[in-house]
């Protein structure tokens, strides 16, 4: 995702919901100005809360909702963090019953996957005494790109920029006799 005047995210498919595309300056200018846009990312980089502390009343893809964050509380005991900052616990009755509070976008795939173990109950023990360590050869897992820029686009795919190779002619189609 850009930042700094780029377009980004439903800006890119419907170009209406560019403040230019309606009317007044285009973000770029406004920043400059020293005014912001009112979901525009942060210097930091993150993105501001729409509705503010009100949108965890409602929304459950910001962060954890009031619910789940008053439950966690009651029924829950802190277990561990990872190095993305996600929080896991476990109920205190049931020890079987286990979730994370994710620190940033609620996606599955920015569990790693020790805690991805843990979590499904395939290992007992927290995930640093019950693993092997790390070895060198081993990459650190990557959340899931769809629906990014990062992601991968084939050569001819409308946003890869790159030509599909012409076919070779080697391909003869069958044909029943």
């Amino acid at each position: 995702m850009q930042h700094g005047g780029g377009v980004t995210g439903a800006e890119a498919f419907y170009p209406s919901t560019i403040p230019s595309a309606r009317n007044g300056p285009p973000p770029h200018e406004l920043r400059s100005q020293g005014g912001t846009l009112p979901c525009a990312p942060r210097n930091d980089g993150a993105m501001p809360a729409a509705m503010g502390w009100l949108a965890n009343a409602f929304t459950w893809w910001n962060g954890a909702s009031w619910g789940t964050s008053i439950v966690t509380r009651r029924r829950g005991k802190e277990v561990g963090r990872d190095e993305t900052g996600n929080l896991y616990y476990q109920d205190k009755k049931d020890p079987r019953r286990r979730w994370v509070i994710y620190a940033g976008a609620n996606d599955g795939s920015r569990v790693p996957p020790a805690w991805q173990a843990w979590l499904r109950g395939t290992i007992d023990d927290l995930p640093d005494k019950s693993l092997p360590p790390v070895r060198k050869f081993q990459t650190r897992p990557t959340p899931n790109l769809t629906g990014t820029m990062a992601a991968f686009r084939p050569d001819g795919a409308l946003g890869s920029g790159r030509m599909r190779p012409a076919s070779t002619g080697d391909y003869e189609p069958w044909i029943p006799e």
